[in-house]
């Protein structure tokens, strides 16, 4: 079930569309039949893409191929880091293999 709260000012119109929108997100980040163990594995992914369409309390004019977009946008920092971790951890192999090689020899 997906809630949603408001104050008595706020525009039902609105507030049914975004509920939908929401629906139509977890229903796109769970990808197959939604229930308790999947969202539980999403909730990272459904929370970032909650973050898109709500902010600050308020609902962000946003399509649902908009947040896909937004959320699966990969940052330089990103891929910078993932490059050093494995480079690090090829370094770590190679010395590994030389200290086996040496072992051996003796």
């Amino acid at each position: 079930y997906l809630v949603i709260i408001t104050n008595r000012t706020s525009n039902i119109l609105e507030d049914l569309e975004t509920l939908r929108l929401i629906a139509k997100v977890v229903q796109d980040v769970c990808q197959t039949s939604i229930d308790e163990a999947l969202v539980i594995k999403n909730a990272f992914d459904l929370i970032f893409a909650f973050d898109e369409v709500i902010s600050f309390g308020y609902r962000e004019s946003v399509t649902l191929s908009q947040i896909k977009t937004y959320t699966e946008m990969d940052s330089h920092e990103e891929k910078l880091h993932q490059m050093i971790q494995q480079s690090k951890i090829n370094e770590a192999k190679e010395q590994a293999k030389k200290k086996q090689q040496e072992l051996a020899k003796q």
